[in-house]
């Protein structure tokens, strides 16, 4: 079986060299020639055709989880460094070990990678078989690459949030008669948890979001939007109204007054989870 293919010694890569300084636009990035990168017995080496920008990449742009990587020690926490975590690529080289069993050279799978490891934006990237997934076939073709880079990163924390935090069953009919209230659900991880709660057939799922353009997006989705621009009072209505009623709490806001609602709303073994 081929484990490798023909590359050249060394590829493109985007680094940041310089955080966001006070809340102003005074971060650097900057193109650079770098070494491919070394692969050990389990790792995929990827080429790269296609990478996302979300909310965590400006986050860590700006230094979120430089104390968490100077922590830890996986990497060198001090820039410059490769930023990215979604990513669409074909598998060029493969490891020795259990990788071999589930994956070949050439095909193309998502990448949702580890932030505690370099990021996605160069052409080719180290991966463990735990940070990515073969595409569906449905959506295996070049023109649903970019589409499909979109979702990884926030799929996985979406999964993790539900299944692996949450304690939400994966039986195929688990939710019926549950209720879940996710509040701020208008970007990815809110349409993946969504996604992920019909797909287990949860029978409600109310969901707060912020604007008009988001409310006609997500109506078709759930059982009922909340919209807290024209809601203001949304959080004292819900404590007087569904005292008690909802099993599942996905917090997507942070703060006091979200844990406060949630020890109203919640049932008494409710699950609450924040982002």
């Amino acid at each position: 079986m081929t484990t490798s293919i023909n590359i050249a010694d060394k590829c493109q890569a985007l680094e940041l060299v310089k955080y966001t300084e006070s809340n102003q636009e005074s971060y650097q990035i900057r193109t650079i020639s770098v070494p491919q990168p070394k692969d050990n017995s389990n790792d995929l080496l990827v080429k790269i055709h296609s990478v996302g920008i979300n909310p965590f990449d400006s986050m860590e742009r700006n230094g979120y989880g430089h104390t968490l990587l100077s922590v830890t020690g996986k990497i060198d926490s001090e820039l410059p460094r490769i930023l990215g975590r979604d990513a669409i690529g074909t598998i060029v080289k493969i490891g020795q070990g259990k990788t071999q069993e589930k994956y070949r050279v050439g095909d193309h799978i998502w990448i949702s990678a580890d932030p505690l490891r370099l990021g996605t934006f160069t052409e080719y990237m180290i991966c463990t078989h735990d940070e990515c997934g073969l595409l569906p076939e449905n959506y295996n073709t070049k023109d649903k690459w970019i589409e499909l880079t979109a979702i990884p990163f926030g799929m996985t924390t979406a999964w993790t949030a539900l299944v692996a935090t949450g304690k939400v069953s994966t039986d195929r009919e688990s939710g019926l008669g549950k209720k879940a209230f996710l509040h701020g659900s208008g970007g990815t991880v809110g349409l993946a948890v969504i996604s992920i709660l019909r797909y287990f057939k949860w029978s409600t799922i109310v969901v707060t979001c912020q604007g008009q353009n988001q409310v006609e997006e997500l109506r078709p989705l759930v059982t009922e939007v909340i919209d807290v621009e024209e809601q203001k009072e949304f959080a004292d209505e819900l404590k007087c109204t569904k005292k008690g009623e909802f099993d599942f709490f996905l917090d997507g806001v942070g703060g006091a007054q979200s844990e406060d609602l949630a020890k109203t709303i919640l049932k008494l073994n409710g699950h609450f989870v924040t982002l």
